[in-house]
């Protein structure tokens, strides 16, 4: 996840994004959250796109229903929710390396 924070391009914060479909654990949950807070502003219409969709599919075309890597729409959905209102609040997160 660490990776993406120092990658602006628009491609990169996509597959920032489509990370958000899988559950990885708290931990990894954290950092990920950071990073896409981080990117602040440049990402949200990437993140209100995602949240549009409304049928998160990619982890269980991944790895089937009922995985435990796949969080469900609703959580998918909360997610992305929280992550729109954490950078439209400018909240600082900092990432210790």
């Amino acid at each position: 996840m660490l990776l993406f924070d120092d990658q602006n391009s628009e491609a990169a914060m996509r597959k920032l994004v489509a990370l958000g479909h899988f559950d990885f654990g708290a931990a990894s949950s954290v950092i990920y959250e950071c990073v896409v807070v981080r990117k602040g502003r440049a990402i949200t219409p990437i993140l209100e796109q995602e949240l549009r969709k409304e049928n998160f599919a990619p982890c269980l075309a991944a790895f089937g229903e009922g995985s435990s890597l796949c969080p469900s729409n609703l959580q998918t959905s909360k997610r992305l929710r929280t992550l729109l209102q954490r950078i439209e609040a400018d909240e600082p997160c900092t990432i210790v390396r």
